[in-house]
């Protein structure tokens, strides 16, 4: 007796849905009976791709009235390298034995984990030298640079209106969440929502659950 549009299915990763996918293409399945099925970046993007102007201009993006450029793990790569490439030049990475890709993926990582877990990218740095124990190794300054390259990123990006995977769950949480008019939509949308696999799930996504129910 639920209509099906009004059903949230919200996934760890999408692999996840695959035996959703499955059940819907079923012989006994309703025609037409369409539920969404979500992970939290999903989430945030569809948020995003709506709402924009609410949330643009209080996040600091340069051009709020333009629409922003999302960002998929290819063309971050593509952004991020300048920055990566010109540390590198500088000689700040020569005490560690890692390519410059390797680098590059390490420091979308780190703003991937910080947005998913729900810190501050400015925290990021103290994390790593605090998880490595040797403050008087080689490793601080290495992690000092790293989170200079990813500082830099980040403000191209809110330069340039782009969209990476950590910005666009940092909006979602910190600004999205606490818009009225989306709230109304969620609600006015969905009724009902199931969490798979709920261990699996992200702090951020926890809290997105929580604030949901």
């Amino acid at each position: 007796g639920v209509r099906p549009e009004q059903i949230l299915i919200l996934l760890p990763q999408r692999s996840a849905g695959w035996p959703y996918e499955h059940a819907f293409t079923a012989p006994d399945w309703p025609d037409g009976a369409q539920i969404d099925l979500v992970t939290i970046g999903g989430l945030a993007r569809r948020g995003l791709e709506i709402f924009w102007p609410l949330v643009a201009e209080k996040a600091g993006f340069a051009y709020p009235e333009a629409e922003p450029q999302f960002l998929n793990v290819e063309t971050a790569q593509y952004y991020m390298w300048r920055f990566v490439n010109e540390a590198v030049q500088t000689g700040v990475f020569d005490s560690v034995n890692i390519t410059p890709f390797r680098i590059m993926t390490q420091v979308l990582d780190n703003l991937s984990k910080a947005a998913i877990n729900g810190f501050a990218l400015d925290d990021v740095t103290e994390r790593l030298v605090t998880a490595w124990g040797d403050r008087h190794s080689s490793r601080p300054p290495v992690y000092h640079a790293a989170q200079h390259v990813a500082e830099r990123f980040r403000a191209y990006c809110l330069e340039n209106n782009l969209l990476d995977f950590s910005l666009q769950i940092d909006l979602l949480v910190n600004y999205l969440l606490d818009e009225a008019l989306y709230r109304e939509f969620f609600q006015q949308n969905y009724r009902h929502l199931i969490a798979d696999n709920l261990e699996e799930h992200t702090p951020v996504t926890r809290d997105v659950i929580r604030w949901a129910w």
